[in-house]
């Protein structure tokens, strides 16, 4: 992804499921040590935190007067967000009032660190998306609007993965360079990808698929 830096999540969160994989591999061999899904997904966090806090000091030896610089390494790698992964599997399967209250307590430092070492809207975006996930499990909404939200979380990887694209074909074109109109078509053309990756998905998987023997 060098000439096309705005993917490093995507390169990112593909290494964290790596990770994440070898880990529960290796847990499994022991039966999970006794844990379940809550308990699996608190050692990664443990193991995320050392990664993200721990790490970058021994990377910058500045990092804990100073925080990331900008644009540096440490804001890229899969062992910064592994914790961040980890603490959404926990408000995920956080099954009893206990662990809903741990993961409170557990998000509140760490959201503090976040902000702290790194940016401010970071610590913002994961408290507040932790806290969503524990206290809000459903936002009624009206039938057409639920269908416009549903519609774009679902394309949210598209529109993100397309939106340069779209927009240097904009620029390209005899068409107003409009702010609305580029989010507008970057909108636009990431759920038409969303829904031709489906249908192709839907029709190719089918066909894959071999019938087991009776």
């Amino acid at each position: 992804f060098r000439s096309e830096f705005y993917l490093w999540f995507v390169d990112c969160i593909l290494q964290i499921f790596l990770i994440a994989g070898v880990a529960i591999a290796a847990l499994s061999r022991v039966s999970f040590f006794g844990l379940d899904r809550f308990g699996v997904a608190v050692v990664l966090f443990i193991a995320g935190c050392l990664g993200r806090y721990g790490l970058p000091g021994l990377m910058y030896p500045d990092f804990y007067s100073h925080g990331a610089a900008p644009l540096t390494m440490v804001h890229y790698l899969p062992t910064t967000h592994l914790a961040t992964f980890a603490l959404g599997a926990m408000a995920a399967t956080a099954s009893s009032s206990a662990r809903t209250w741990l993961v409170m307590a557990l998000t509140i430092p760490y959201a503090i660190a976040a902000s702290h070492f790194f940016y401010l809207n970071a610590g913002l975006a994961i408290a507040g998306g932790v806290f969503l996930m524990l206290l809000v499990r459903r936002v009624p909404l009206p039938r057409l609007l639920a269908r416009v939200v549903y519609t774009l979380s679902g394309a949210s990887l598209f529109i993100y993965l397309t939106h340069f694209q779209i927009n240097v074909v904009l620029q390209r074109l005899p068409l107003p360079q409009s702010p609305v109109l580029q989010v507008a078509c970057a909108l636009g053309g990431g759920v038409l990808a969303w829904m031709a990756w489906n249908r192709a998905v839907a029709i190719f998987g089918r066909r894959g698929r071999v019938r087991a023997p009776e």
